[in-house]
């Protein structure tokens, strides 16, 4: 038995162990051997005998061994009949889970197209998109630093406001509105083009 099992372990060092942990550490000791006999079967089942049964078990084994505890102490004195089966069957089931999402996982790479397929697309040859992203970016930043009296009369002059009505709520006359908006464009066109 590797000396790093179960991690489970680690939670009882340095203390006696609860009357639940006990139980549950003697039945993991007993079923380590069969649980980790039983991943590298599966894995087999599944042509996967590169992976690293010992890893997964573990990680899975710790997994139960928690949720098993945490219903040992939702029962209280209530005892689980035959603690090994239903330790066993918990993981078994964890196990089983967590082979589907990995198969899941691998029919959803698998059916995605190529990067070879991909670059035979002919929007895959156009990157205006590259640059249409790079300038709304950097016009979403410069906006952001600008003032608010300038993004809502930029917002107002787009819902098509005239600047009489941008004028008035903003309290300026017409004249002045356009002008301030003038110099608003003037300073985010410096701070887009990056000059001082």
């Amino acid at each position: 038995m590797d000396e790093n099992w179960p991690l489970f372990a680690a939670r009882v060092s340095g203390r006696a162990p609860t009357e639940h942990e006990a139980r549950l550490l003697d039945a993991s000791r007993r079923l380590w051997d069969t649980a980790v006999s039983f991943t590298k079967n599966k894995l087999a089942e599944i042509s996967e005998p590169e992976a690293d049964a010992h890893a997964l078990t573990t990680q899975l084994w710790e997994e139960v061994l928690l949720s098993v505890l945490g219903t040992m102490d939702k029962l209280g004195a209530t005892r689980i009949a035959d603690l090994d089966a239903y330790l066993f069957a918990i993981f078994r089931n964890r196990l089983n889970r967590h082979l589907a999402a990995q198969r899941k996982r691998r029919r959803i790479v698998e059916s995605m197209p190529s990067l070879e397929d991909l670059a035979k697309l002919d929007q895959a040859l156009d990157v205006s998109w590259v640059r249409r992203l790079d300038s709304e970016i950097l016009l979403r930043q410069g906006l952001a630093r600008m003032d608010e009296v300038f993004r809502a009369t930029a917002w107002w002059r787009t819902q098509g406001y005239s600047w009489n009505e941008v004028g008035r709520m903003l309290g300026l006359t017409k004249e002045q509105a356009r002008k301030r908006f003038e110099y608003g464009l003037r300073k985010l066109r410096k701070l887009l083009l990056g000059e001082p």
